[in-house]
């Protein structure tokens, strides 16, 4: 029987099968895709902080207007022991990273920390899916923790570092690789993509960010503040937010390690007893440069560091890098490209990096010159990032023979200039240590390893088999992985009959972190609930 509109009629209730019928198809499909393409994690913990952020506490300076996260372990555990009535309201030493690392300019209260907590971020993870898509080195990856593989922290994230099939260790912060059957000496370094190190430098200093009331910061910190940590003669910094030098005559900025020292400081530890810091040589300085005179200006950047110095050199028509040993003055390595200054209006976007044993200049965010020196073994990095120490002593005491910090040298000459925005920032730094009974769960799996930590003895570089992969974690002061874990699960060992220290078996692989897809919440007004995604924080993950 047709109805008015001549259509038929459909039977009672199709309406509602159909739409079940959807939702069922939904699920399925959704189901499918979570299980076999993509899926959504939480960020437990900081041991990838500043490159993903677990439970933290958002931290803003009132002296500078720096914002900046912290770890929030340590407020958690002193809230729980304040609520079992085992310690009373308690207080924490905060920094300014960008005013000092060494010097607290506030203490805020446990209940302040508290109110400011946020809570991990939410990621997308690709799944691995050969041969369309595998595992690469530096990919930040989630897998199945292969020591506690049932437990609560059964997910882990880290940055995959070593793939099957190669040997590995870790010297002066850097990650080196050889065959299984080469040695040590024969060991390549191994360079992160741009797009990767652009995303993970992390600042030491940003002129951008001054005191607003230095009375105030003096009488918090309890002493003067001498200004920001490039020094100069003659320099007119009173701005500090720009730096001017009004001759064309010579002249140079040097760094005062005093007022910030160039370590692997993470301020979202800062909470953490953590007192080694280890010097670092990986570094990058950024500038807004404005010359008043391009054609007889120029400028060098030296980094005196790993008993060598290395120097990059600007000025019209040419473009310089150059390595030579502190002592000898041999020179290992010079390279040059042409540009010229004269065709510009006089502003520059200026980026020395000194990097994965490699130097580069970018200008105006191209890159100008690329000069790698790749001579250097392991084990010689190592001896000169000690400079004077030997490699049994850096044996016998990893972190007490710490290297040697590095001294930065910024010269100018032929113009009045100004410099805007200047920064530097560091690279990850991979450390060493010795194996500590607290990181290895070995009560439960099998005895004790002893030794340096895990791809970190130059005598014993880490090995790594056919289907294994090493992990490291970004927040490497504060990361368990594959330099401490020990022995595997014996739930891993029956399931894959694998039994293998330190490393993650393919099986437990699940896949690529892709992007932020929900960052912590944000409240619409200060002291409100926080129930407002960061949308700024939206981002992919590198």
């Amino acid at each position: 029987m047709n109805d008015v509109s001549g259509q038929q009629s459909s039977p009672p209730g199709s309406g509602i099968i159909e739409t079940i019928q959807s939702l069922v198809v939904a699920f399925v499909l959704a189901m499918v895709f979570r299980g076999f393409v993509m899926e959504g994690f939480v960020i437990p913990t900081g041991s990838m902080a500043p490159t993903l952020m677990g439970q933290h506490v958002h931290m803003h300076s009132e002296q500078t207007g720096y914002d900046f996260s912290i770890d929030a372990g340590p407020v958690m555990y002193q809230l729980s022991r304040m609520q079992q009535g085992a310690t009373s309201e308690t207080s924490f030493k905060a920094y300014d990273p960008m005013l000092s690392t060494t010097r607290p300019i506030e203490s805020p209260s446990l209940r302040e920390l508290y109110s400011n907590l946020r809570m991990g971020d939410r990621v997308l993870v690709l799944k691995f899916l050969p041969p369309f898509f595998s595992p690469k080195r530096w990919d930040v990856t989630v897998f199945k923790n292969p020591t506690d593989p049932i437990g609560p922290a059964q997910n882990y994230i880290k940055r995959l570092v070593g793939l099957p099939r190669e040997q590995l260790l870790i010297a002066d912060g850097d990650i080196f690789t050889g065959p299984l059957d080469s040695d040590v000496e024969e060991f390549a370094i191994q360079r992160k993509p741009e797009y990767i190190q652009r995303a993970i430098w992390q600042p030491v200093y940003d002129s951008s960010f001054i005191p607003v009331d230095i009375q105030t910061l003096e009488a918090s910190t309890r002493r003067a503040w001498n200004g920001p940590p490039w020094e100069g003669a003659g320099w007119d910094t009173m701005d500090a937010r720009t730096y001017h030098w009004n001759s064309d005559a010579p002249t140079t900025l040097q760094w005062d390690p005093d007022t910030i020292p160039i370590n692997d400081f993470t301020t979202y530890n800062m909470l953490r007893d953590i007192s080694q810091l280890y010097p670092t040589s990986d570094l990058r300085l950024a500038c807004t440069i404005q010359v008043d005179d391009p054609d007889g200006f120029s400028t060098s950047f030296a980094i005196k560091a790993r008993s060598h110095i290395f120097t990059f050199m600007l000025q019209e028509g040419r473009v310089s890098t150059s390595i030579e040993h502190f002592e000898s003055r041999e020179q290992l390595l010079e390279k040059t490209a042409d540009f010229s200054l004269s065709g510009s209006d006089g502003i520059l976007e200026l980026e020395f990096w000194h990097v994965d044993q490699c130097m580069y200049v970018f200008i105006d965010g191209e890159q100008i010159l690329r000069a790698a020196y790749d001579d250097w073994s392991p084990i010689e990095r190592i001896e000169y990032a000690h400079f004077g120490r030997t490699l049994e002593q850096y044996r016998a005491a990893p972190t007490v023979q710490k290297p040697t910090p590095p001294s930065l040298d910024w010269s100018f000459s032929g113009s009045s200039i100004t410099l805007h925005n200047v920064r530097l920032d560091r690279d990850l730094y991979y450390r060493p240590g010795k194996l500590n009974p607290g990181d290895q769960f070995y009560v439960n799996n099998d005895e004790y390893i002893r030794g340096l930590s895990f791809g970190t003895d130059p005598l014993k570089p880490a090995i790594i088999g056919e289907g294994e992969y090493m992990m490291l974690g970004d927040n490497s002061a504060a990361s368990r992985d594959s330099r401490a874990w020990g022995w595997p699960h014996q739930l891993v060992r029956r399931t894959f009959d694998w039994n293998t220290p330190f490393l993650v078996p393919r099986q437990l692989l699940v896949g690529k972190a892709w992007g932020v897809y929900w960052p912590s919440l944000i409240p619409r007004e200060p002291g409100g609930a926080r129930n407002i995604p960061d949308f700024g924080r939206w981002r992919f993950i590198r």
